[in-house]
């Protein structure tokens, strides 16, 4: 007997036969092989998004949207109010000026009034 196979005869209690270690060389590799397949599905699962991953995403880019179309209304909402401030500003700065002008004071005072009422400026026919 060889060194080798008096030392595995003394660890496991008999002397292994080649096919024996043939099995014991296909069980392990049967196992290496198991590892590393589990770490591929692990990897493909971990890279593709969830169910309800995708659902959060959707919900969370309709809440967007939705603060967005709000901000772009704020917007020209605050728009039309600044027109409105710079319209009745260069009526008083027009009226300070000549004294006249009193027409436009009474329509920018009216236009005032119903913007403060139903929150919409009213369209003038030469804009």
């Amino acid at each position: 007997m060889s060194t080798m196979e008096e030392t595995a005869s003394a660890l496991i209690g008999f002397t292994p036969s080649a096919g024996w270690v043939f099995l014991g060389v296909l069980i392990a590799l049967g196992i290496v092989a198991k590892l590393v397949m589990d770490l591929v599905i692990k990897s493909r699962e971990l890279r593709k998004p969830k169910v309800t991953d995708e659902k959060d995403i959707q919900e969370k880019l309709k809440n967007d949207n939705d603060r967005l179309k709000r901000l772009e209304d704020k917007t020209e909402q605050q728009e039309e109010e600044l027109k409105l401030i710079l319209r009745s500003q260069m009526v008083i700065i027009h009226h300070m000026i000549d004294g006249n002008g009193t027409q436009s004071l009474k329509e920018t005072q009216q236009d005032i009034e119903d913007y403060l009422i139903t929150g919409k400026v009213r369209e003038k026919k030469g804009e």
